[in-house]
């Protein structure tokens, strides 16, 4: 919270008033909204922005779904006032859930420290870059070599001495049950090759989905940044464990202000090659979603506690 405990209850069971006012009014008034934002903006100050309590509130209806030029006009008025209602449920059920389990004091992890994510080493970051893209060129050159030399060895000595006439005339002297019995290896070849090429692919999406998209075997365990930490655990109280990218970078504004989108792009991708985190981009929607290591990983450290 970035509000103490009885400042959020205070201020939330003013909004409770409220609502109970707007109910004389007409419906959809100007105060109307201004306390629903004044609402939202408070709800994002107490939980979070990343919290389900945002997205409880903003799910309320206040009008009718159907309605026709012969509803009376009483019969939007009642929606909106059951409306009302509900929120005013809703948000008494926050005040009951701050008095019941939030702490006095605001709930920041014992072994954050500002002072270890004021500031990123970016010139390492950007080396560490280069040398990756330098590596992928040096790789593709080197593909590129070695096909150009096998097709100058299969044109120049290959293909000459396959397709000459003696060979031909002696592949059709031999006898079918040869050919038939090279077959029969070759399949046997084939089918042990496909197997434990299927038994890799297997191995090895179970780990991508055990660990993340990383080019390690598994998240490191020895030690963990506490802002390493502090991400993980914003992901670890989402439903399914993960969340939209953006929805994600507003959480992470909220714990380090001083970081930007840039940083915040970078230390995700460490997150990433460390295996804590297993980002998936779309045209439509980009998710970073905690990786089973990295949950193994948080528990033995609050085991630890």
């Amino acid at each position: 919270m970035t509000v103490d405990k009885e400042q959020a209850i205070t201020k939330l069971e003013k909004q409770i008033a409220v609502a109970a006012e707007l109910k004389t009014k007409k419906r959809f008034s100007p105060e109307f909204d201004k306390w629903k934002r004044d609402t939202e903006v408070l709800i994002r100050n107490i939980f979070r922005p990343y919290s389900q309590h945002l997205n409880d509130f903003r799910d309320v209806d206040y009008d009718l779904r159907i309605w026709t030029s012969g509803t009376p006009d009483s019969v939007p008025q009642k929606a909106y006032e059951k409306g009302l209602d509900k929120a005013e449920a809703i948000l008494l059920s926050f005040v009951d859930e701050i008095k019941d389990f939030y702490p006095d004091k605001k709930p920041i992890p014992d072994d954050f420290k500002k002072e270890d994510t004021k500031k990123i080493d970016l010139s390492k970051t950007r080396d560490e870059g280069k040398e990756m893209r330098l590596r992928k060129q040096i790789k593709k050159a080197g593909s590129f070599i070695i096909a150009a030399a096998i097709l100058y060895v299969l044109n120049s000595w290959v293909f000459p001495r396959l397709f000459n006439k003696s060979i031909i005339k002696f592949l059709t002297e031999i006898d079918g049950i040869y050919y038939a019995f090279a077959i029969g290896i070759f399949n046997i070849g084939l089918t042990i090759y496909l197997y434990f090429r299927l038994k890799n692919k297997i191995t090895n999406r179970n780990r991508d989905q055990y660990i993340g998209f990383s080019n390690v075997d598994e998240a490191e365990t020895s030690e963990i940044k506490p802002d390493h930490k502090a991400i993980l655990e914003i992901l670890i109280r989402q439903d399914n464990f993960m969340l939209p990218r953006s929805a994600l970078s507003d959480g992470i504004k909220e714990l380090f202000p001083q970081m930007n989108e840039v940083e915040i792009g970078i230390k995700l991708k460490e997150m990433q090659r460390l295996g804590y985190v297993k980002i998936d981009s779309s045209l439509l929607l980009s998710t970073v979603a905690i990786t089973d290591k990295a949950t193994e990983l948080l528990s033995k450290l609050h085991q630890l506690k």
